[in-house]
């Protein structure tokens, strides 16, 4: 046998076993490897509906708004959809802004992040409750954001009488505690007066910096061996910080530049909540709060972060609220993008719909 022969044929057996190899080791990856490899591919390559200039805008007060009249696809690995969003940017229908009768507003889950429209909390609620419903979800809002949207939604639109509902996530905790001088705003204590800070453009800029989509982030979305090489080597998302870690210490120096003395996670839900109370007093609005589940309290060993300290605020200031943590289950999630599944959104608004009956009828 000639020797270009023997060369082509073992050059191909060589590249025929790096192909399997490749692929049963993609396989595994895929299907039977370690669970941190796998939410670290997720987290190298999962596309943010809000660190997208074509989604959000920069906005002083709130931090971002979601840009109205949008009709944009937005996927990751387990899901496809598209987002629709009315004239204020709220993932609702125009119609829903006129004269609503309850207001739901939080974060990704109240938006119906990883669902289709017609999939979102608000649909079912309305089915529930045979009123007219608006969506004011915007992912990555905190309570303090979703009290000045509502105070701006209110104030344009003359909005009167409703039921406000809102939803709170485990993490809201952390983001109402976030040092001035960020990408969202802040609450500051003054002798007895309240402020919030604005939000920085600059922090807003940098974060849809580095959640930018690159080659990198494509590779490890298409390929789990791609990641394990190229996701190690030049981590795409090197420059995120998650809320919860914050090295707070950094933050000292900007701190200098805001008036005021900042203020702990609960004293800042509780100050906020009072500050709510007054504004619902002038609006004639009812005020409820729905307490979210999340997937790692089905999944960690230690299940012990709850709301315990939450609920001693809402008590303490008589506003009524619905613990649902313990009404899910992980099979109402998406394991990698623990977001809730149509299922999950659905079983949120029939609860958030027996929620409100029952305080209608006690």
């Amino acid at each position: 046998m000639p020797i270009r022969r023997i060369l082509h044929s073992n050059l191909f057996l060589l590249l025929a076993s790096i192909l399997v190899t490749l692929l049963v080791l993609e396989a595994v990856l895929n299907w039977i490897g370690p669970t941190s490899l796998q939410v670290r591919r997720n987290e190298n390559s999962f596309r943010s509906f809000v660190w997208n200039p074509e989604n959000t805008r920069f906005d002083s007060e709130l931090g971002y708004m979601t840009r109205p009249n949008l009709d944009v696809p937005f996927e990751n690995w387990e899901y496809k959809t598209r987002v629709r969003t009315n004239s204020w940017g709220f993932r609702d229908d125009e119609e829903s802004l006129h004269d609503p009768k309850i207001l739901l507003l939080g974060d990704s889950y109240c938006f119906g992040w990883g669902v289709e429209d017609d999939k979102t909390v608000d649909k079912f609620v309305e089915r529930e409750t045979g009123e007219k419903v608006l969506n004011m979800g915007a992912p990555g809002f905190g309570t303090i954001q979703q009290f000045l949207l509502l105070q701006r939604y209110c104030g344009t639109e003359n909005a009167t009488g409703c039921t406000v509902v809102f939803l709170y996530y485990i993490n809201d905790r952390i983001e109402n505690f976030i040092p001035p001088g960020g990408g969202v705003p802040t609450l500051r204590k003054e002798d007895r007066r309240l402020l919030f800070t604005p939000a920085s453009e600059e922090a807003y800029n940098a974060a849809m910096s580095v959640h930018e989509t690159s080659f990198v982030t494509e590779l490890s979305r298409m390929s789990a061996v791609a990641d394990l090489v190229f996701g190690t080597l030049f981590n795409p998302r090197r420059g995120i910080v998650f809320a919860s870690d914050f090295e707070w210490e950094d933050w000292k120096v900007k701190e200098k530049q805001f008036p005021g003395v900042p203020v702990g996670p609960f004293e800042v839900l509780e100050n906020l909540l009072r500050v709510l109370k007054l504004y619902a007093l002038e609006r004639d609005l009812q005020i409820r709060m729905v307490m979210l589940p999340f997937y790692t309290h089905f999944t960690d060993n230690d299940s012990s972060l709850d709301y315990s300290t939450e609920k001693k605020v809402f008590r303490m200031l008589d506003i009524p609220y619905r613990d649902l943590l313990d009404d899910f289950t992980r099979e109402d999630f998406y394991p990698h993008d623990r977001h809730l599944t149509p299922k999950g959104q659905e079983k949120l608004g029939v609860a958030i719909a027996k929620f409100l009956e029952d305080e209608k009828n006690p």
